[in-house]
């Protein structure tokens, strides 16, 4: 359980909640779920914003997305795609669910890093 708290913290990811219930864990960590930060009293509107809609400055690169991407290449290329899969296959039920949601979040980095690159290059 450790380790996978450690890579979600690395990849800056949301950490889901501690369940055996696949669909509670996702909404845990669905970005445009209702967040405490949202009251109207504490600037709600900038809080929703920063969330939900896509940075501005899209058109120059971002240090953090690169650093990311090279970081998920590394980790990629040393065993960590099944690894996870193995913690699935063969983990409780509660360490499963946030190695699947991982393994999902981390595919879903794949993909937008590699059009990133194919596209904006």
């Amino acid at each position: 359980r450790g380790l996978l708290e450690v890579l979600y913290d690395i990849f800056r990811l949301p950490l889901p909640v501690v369940t055996e219930e696949f669909i509670e864990a996702l909404l845990s960590v669905d970005p445009g779920r209702f967040q405490d930060s949202w009251r109207l009293s504490d600037g709600f509107v900038a809080a929703e914003a920063k969330t939900i809609l896509p940075h501005r400055a899209r058109s120059r690169p971002d240090l953090m997305d690169n650093y990311l991407a090279l970081i998920l290449s590394a980790f990629i290329r040393n065993g960590l795609l099944e690894g996870l899969v193995e913690v699935i296959t063969n983990s409780d039920d509660q360490i499963s669910v946030r190695a699947t949601i991982l393994l999902g979040e981390l595919l879903h980095m794949v993909s937008i890093s590699t059009s990133h690159h194919l596209f904006h290059t």
